[in-house]
């Protein structure tokens, strides 16, 4: 399997089974206050992964020598992969898994921004501007050009670590 396509399913799909294990330990439904946080982890595996893949792409394919071009090409299509993986589960998920997901999560938003004293105009602004961020097609749009965008920019930080020039024959 080539290592780009095996980065992108291991990104992918870790980042589906992270959203799987917040929805049954219910950080996505009754524990959005938990939820808040554990979100945020998932961006923790793309900036893991994409500079592992980065890096086995420079010892194994091209003998040990990497340049920006090549690392950022390997790093973006890792992201371009699980950018669309996890867009179709995200779909998945909010039309088919957890209905309510959005509808929780705005109620939660909410409820903290009306504590916070915040007026009632900016909230009601606040919320359509969440419905349509997490709306179709939107969550998708946002989930793969977001991959895209961010790996692109762990691509580019990793590659300036990790470049090698080839040792001269």
């Amino acid at each position: 399997m080539k290592l780009e396509i095996k980065y992108g399913l291991y990104t992918g799909i870790g980042i589906c089974l992270w959203r799987i294990a917040e929805h049954f330990l219910g950080f996505t439904s009754t524990k959005l206050y938990i939820g808040q946080f554990s979100r945020g982890f998932a961006i923790l595996l793309p900036i893991v992964m994409i500079p592992i893949g980065i890096r086995e792409k420079r010892d194994v394919e091209l003998d040990g020598s990497l340049v920006l071009y090549d690392g950022v090409k390997s790093g973006v299509t890792i992201a371009t992969i699980y950018g669309a993986i996890t867009a179709a589960f995200f779909f998945i998920y909010q039309t088919y898994i957890s209905p309510d997901y959005v509808a929780n999560l705005i109620e939660f938003e909410r409820i903290r921004m009306v504590a916070d004293g915040i007026a009632q105009n900016d909230i009601a602004t606040k919320v359509d501007a969440m419905r349509t961020m997490n709306s179709f097609p939107a969550v998708v749009i946002f989930q793969f050009v977001g991959a895209i965008i961010s790996g692109l920019a762990i691509s580019i930080i990793a590659t300036a670590f990790l470049k090698r020039k080839s040792a001269a024959i």
